[in-house]
Order: structure tokens, then C-alpha cells, then sequence
């Protein structure tokens, strides 16, 4: 497995869209719709007269986040893993001095094998003790099938050593396909 950390040269165009794309015909939760132009400048491109009241409440949940995140997000280095299954990609931004970071487990389609295994997290600095927390917003366990690892921050944050992220990694939670985790670190 490896790891890439790429200096982060601009903002990336994402939007938000409808649920249905009208190029690709594909349809997607407004969760990984969501996660997923999260990274990027987080442009809502849909009408949302035709948004239902949860959306709506879950469309704001993510927008205050990206907010929340937005100096992040934009100024971090970028990190990618490179993992043994192609069905699931980790990715995300470190800050500058090693201090904060976000890091998307994202499912994008069933694994060749189940439990798909850990991962690491890379960028961060190896002498750090970092605060984990899934910070994913929205309603994410009601429609992503979400089942934690044994080793994941589900309510109680848990601690872990930047050293220990990238050697040994954390256990992957199981998730359906095309659904979305975020994670966030705060040294101590």
C-alpha cells in the first residue's frame, strides 16, 4: 500500500446535484452525493424545489461542515492511500503542521473480500497522539448500512499515535456501496 501527499494547489469544482444525473442516468444518495463534493468547493447544483424537508435539513448539515472545515480543506496537503481493494478509496487533507486532518473512507462498490481489512493514514505526523472522531454528517447510518470495526470511533472518540495510523492502520467499518465515512484528527 502506498501513500501520497500532494501540496494543495486550488480548489477542486464539486457540486452537489440532483439524485438522478441527467448525463449519466446514475442515482446516488444525497449522502455520498454529498461526501463526495465535500472535498472540493461544495457547489449545490440542483433545484431544490424539488428537495424534501429531510434533504433540506441534511443539504444544510453538510454545508455547515464544509464551512466548519473550508481553511482545512483548502489549504491542507492532500493525502491518498493506495489500498488491496479497488472497491474501497481513502483519501484526505493534512494540515500544515501535521496538526489536524480529515480523512473519507469511501465504499464505492462490494469488496473482494469481507472484512475488507485495514487501512492507514498517512501525512501525519509520527510522534502526534491524535483524537479520532467520525464526524460524518448527515444521516449516514440510517441508509449506508453502517456496522463499525472493532476498532472504530463510533460515539467516544479514541486515541492513536500518528506512528500507529500509518504502520498498523485501522480496521475498515462495513459499509454498502457507494456510502461514505469521515473522519477527523486532532492532535493532542
Amino acid at each position: 500500500m502506498g501513500i501520497r501527499c500532494l501540496p494543495n494547489r486550488g480548489q477542486v469544482r464539486s457540486h452537489i446535484a440532483s439524485g438522478s444525473s441527467h448525463t449519466t442516468g446514475r442515482t446516488h444518495t444525497l449522502h455520498f452525493r454529498a461526501a463526495t463534493a465535500f472535498w472540493g468547493h461544495l457547489g449545490v447544483e440542483w433545484d431544490l424545489t424539488e428537495a424534501s424537508s429531510e434533504e433540506f435539513a441534511e443539504l444544510a448539515e453538510w454545508i455547515a461542515f464544509h464551512k466548519k472545515h473550508r481553511a482545512l480543506l483548502h489549504s491542507g496537503d492532500i493525502v491518498r492511500m493506495d489500498l488491496f481493494d479497488k472497491a474501497v478509496g481513502v483519501h484526505g487533507v493534512v494540515s500544515a503542521d501535521r496538526r489536524e486532518a480529515l480523512f473519507g473512507i469511501n465504499q464505492l462498490d462490494f469488496a473482494e473480500t469481507n472484512p475488507v481489512g485495514k487501512f492507514r493514514l498517512g501525512g501525519l505526523d509520527s510522534e502526534t497522539i491524535y483524537e479520532i472522531r467520525d464526524v460524518t454528517p448527515g444521516h449516514a447510518d440510517a441508509h449506508t448500512g453502517f456496522r463499525p470495526s472493532p476498532v472504530w470511533p463510533t460515539g467516544q472518540p479514541i486515541r492513536v499515535s500518528g506512528r500507529a495510523l500509518a504502520s498498523a492502520g485501522l480496521f475498515l467499518p462495513g459499509l454498502w456501496p457507494e456510502t461514505s465515512r469521515i473522519l477527523h484528527l486532532a492532535a493532542l
